[in-house]
């Protein structure tokens, strides 16, 4: 327990109007206090507000501010009612979201810094979800695997907004109804699909893990015959999708069309070398984490809360291996790998195991890359503003070259 000061609070959040940048540093820093986790909502949207988009290539932020301007010109309410009714969007939420916005201004930022408001609660919620779990204080090991997964969807993700807010929520569903034994919060689970439609696959994966409970060595069997047997079921998720409606049928046969699947294959090709080892590492060290903590599962047998999460993790990383040929399905993995290394963090709070520590020492020189990269993706949406500014300052300047044009230009 810690007495929350409201001294503190007001100093926090006026650094934050001066400097947000630093305000993060010091609420990670004062993380018990229940005002740290509104610093990270509100840098969320101010990073938003402000964030950079290279101007080099087109990305689907592009694409949002595009269709936003355009939109707040010329969109009337038919529009909206007329792609729903003629099957244009499987999703309902961002239509939505555009239309109401844009009755209210043109201005693409404060749609982008709606979307950071949105996405930042989320996000911060699902950090201190783990935050409040620990018990004495941080230890290397739980810092290292919480700065891990405060990156594998990190804020700069919100230029592609959909899937990734989805993810947010599904987790935040996940995290209070499996943790925190939350009933209501299967709300946040179901509304996932209307924020991206693939988000029936994981609301489906949860309503079958609530129908069987907790079977955690069925889940394991599964999960490794998913991923001896990962390539087999791309072409039943294409048959399967004959018997959605028309909207969600064509979202599906588009994920599963060859030319989309090598289109994706070239870009994976075309993408630096650093990129693919970074995917690869977090992926094979959920896999690592998965095995060590079925191999101590003993120790949390009466845990119903680590038991509950693991269970679902389990079997939602099967469900994925199995349809993992498919090629809009990766994106799925980023929500396996928040559950794993989430699972993980929580083991570690619980029982201080120090064998198993080992094991996880050994993935830190290669999970180090996996944040150098990370965050160096970052520095593509990152401005000058973003470390030195405020939101004083932003609203007067919109930046149009990103961070790491000016760190290449002062090492070349």
């Amino acid at each position: 327990m810690y007495i929350d000061r409201t001294e503190n609070k007001l100093y926090a959040f006026l650094i934050f109007l001066i400097w947000p940048f630093l305000s993060v540093i010091i609420a990670f820093k004062e993380y018990r206090y229940s005002w740290a986790k509104n610093i990270i909502w509100f840098f969320t949207a101010y990073f938003a507000y402000s964030k950079v988009d290279p101007p080099e290539y087109y990305t689907d932020a592009v694409g949002y501010r595009s269709s936003f301007i355009s939109f707040a010109k010329e969109g009337t309410f038919s529009d909206l009612l007329d792609s729903f009714i003629f099957g244009e969007t499987a999703d309902f939420f961002e239509p939505i979201l555009k239309y109401v916005i844009s009755r209210f201004t043109d201005n693409y930022q404060i749609y982008f810094m709606i979307i950071g408001l949105m996405y930042g609660y989320f996000y911060s919620r699902n950090l201190w979800m783990l935050l409040d779990k620990v018990k004495t204080k941080l230890t290397f090991v739980s810092v290292f695997i919480f700065i891990i997964f405060s990156l594998i969807i990190p804020i700069w993700n919100l230029g592609g907004f959909r899937f990734y807010l989805a993810s947010q929520v599904f987790i935040y569903g996940i995290f209070n109804f499996l943790i925190l034994k939350n009933k209501s919060s299967i709300f946040f689970l179901l509304f996932s699909p209307i924020i991206h439609f693939s988000f029936v696959l994981p609301v489906i994966s949860f309503l079958i893990y609530k129908f069987i409970g907790n079977r955690t060595t069925i889940f394991f069997l599964f999960f490794l015959f998913s991923s001896l047997f990962a390539e087999i079921a791309q072409n039943n998720l294409k048959q399967s999708s004959e018997f959605l409606p028309k909207v969600y049928s064509e979202r599906v046969e588009g994920y599963t069309n060859e030319e989309y699947i090598e289109s994706i294959s070239e870009r994976k090709l075309e993408a630096n070398w650093y990129l693919s080892f970074a995917n690869n590492v977090i992926g094979y060290s959920s896999y690592l984490f998965i095995l060590l903590l079925y191999w101590k599962r003993k120790l949390f047998l009466y845990d119903k809360d680590l038991v509950s999460i693991f269970s679902f993790t389990l079997l939602f990383y099967g469900i994925i291996n199995m349809i993992s040929g498919t090629a809009g399905i990766v994106r799925f993995y980023d929500i396996i790998y928040l559950l794993s290394f989430s699972v993980m963090f929580l083991f570690i709070q619980y029982y201080d195991e120090s064998k198993i520590k080992k094991y996880i020492y050994l993935t830190f020189p290669f999970l180090a890359i996996f944040i150098i990269v990370s965050i160096r993706k970052g520095f593509d949406n990152f401005g000058l503003s973003t470390i030195f500014g405020n939101p004083f300052i932003a609203m007067f300047l919109e930046e149009k070259y990103p961070l790491i044009d000016f760190i290449k230009a002062l090492i070349m």
